[in-house]
């Protein structure tokens, strides 16, 4: 899994580095590209962010991306890829890839394609995402999972994507090499999907026995001026 690593691109030029941000996530916003193009120092500088900035406005002058309309916080920071429909769950998942509590890397479907390839095992569907971290230093692969289901819908979501949508890869939950990732709108939903996962149901042990959990706070419309904005 190692070698699913984005490469370095770091002495590539910053439109170019923003087109390939751009390219593998489709939708994104100012704070997001910034996380991915720069360096930790560079972040937290207000010159660099504006030099983030107009590469994103060169890129949509010759067509290659698009901003989002509007005079809303969200709008004036959201961009995407020429041609991409953009979902809130875009924009989610690139906020707990690159300012969540730890970097995340998206894996595409092509680049999952040879990875179960080498174990002989069937790729998941197209549209289940994945995104790739380290672990202790080790590769750890995990379907990401937005959960908007009531606890009940939720429960029974969560054991298939840890049981039946995992069977033929069972060695790679069994060592932590692959998990699944939970992502809800509220700190109050988190806490209801940690105890959901952690508690019994009948007869069943609980969730996170059956694989590595993790639950995850991103932003919705509604909340995305307030988590983000402490990034700016």
């Amino acid at each position: 899994m190692a070698t699913l690593f984005d490469k370095d691109e770091s002495l590539a030029p910053l439109p170019q580095r923003v087109l390939l941000h751009l390219s593998r996530y489709k939708a994104s916003f100012l704070e997001a590209v910034a996380a991915a193009v720069l360096s930790p120092a560079e972040v937290e500088r207000r010159d660099k962010l504006q030099e983030v900035d107009d590469a994103i406005s060169t890129l949509c002058d010759c067509g290659k991306l698009e901003r989002l309309r509007g005079d809303s916080f969200f709008a004036r920071r959201g961009v995407y890829l020429a041609g991409h429909t953009t979902k809130m769950t875009d924009i989610a998942l690139v906020y707990y890839c690159f300012l969540g509590e730890e970097r995340r890397w998206l894996v595409t479907y092509q680049e999952l394609k040879p990875l179960f390839a080498a174990e002989n095992l069937p790729c998941p569907f197209h549209n289940y995402r994945h995104v790739l971290t380290r672990r202790q230093g080790v590769p750890t692969l995990a379907r990401v999972y937005h959960c908007k289901a009531a606890n009940k819908n939720a429960r029974e979501q969560i054991r298939r994507h840890i049981t039946e949508h995992s069977k033929g890869f069972g060695h790679w939950v069994d060592d932590g090499s692959y998990q699944l990732s939970v992502l809800v709108a509220s700190e109050g939903r988190k806490k209801e999907v940690e105890q959901l996962i952690t508690e019994t149901y009948r007869t069943s042990p609980p969730l996170g026995e059956l694989a590595g959990i993790t639950v995850s706070v991103v932003p919705t419309e509604e909340t995305f001026e307030k988590m983000v904005g402490r990034h700016s």
